[in-house]
């Protein structure tokens, strides 16, 4: 299985591609979710960014995304974006 190697300044850490992409799917399905429910965007957002967290933690500063949380970009240790 394909790897991506994340470093947060501090240390590097290998993840499948795979676990990258479904943390960045379930936190797009959750805002899309949440908005669908009728809350506001502002909450919707800091709920799904909370999920980026939980999933990438310290390596979050590498996940670029908009405001939508429809289009993420993902850069690797060796500076590689992954789209």
């Amino acid at each position: 299985m394909p790897k991506i190697v994340l470093d947060d300044g501090a240390s590097r850490a290998e993840v499948d591609v795979e676990t990258v992409v479904n943390a960045l799917k379930k936190a797009s399905s959750e805002y899309s979710s949440c908005v669908s429910s009728g809350k506001s965007k502002d909450v919707c957002y800091v709920e799904a960014v909370g999920e980026l967290f939980s999933a990438f933690g310290s390596a979050m500063i590498n996940v670029f995304y908009d405001e939508d949380l429809r289009y993420f970009a993902v850069k690797s240790a060796d500076h590689m974006v992954t789209v």
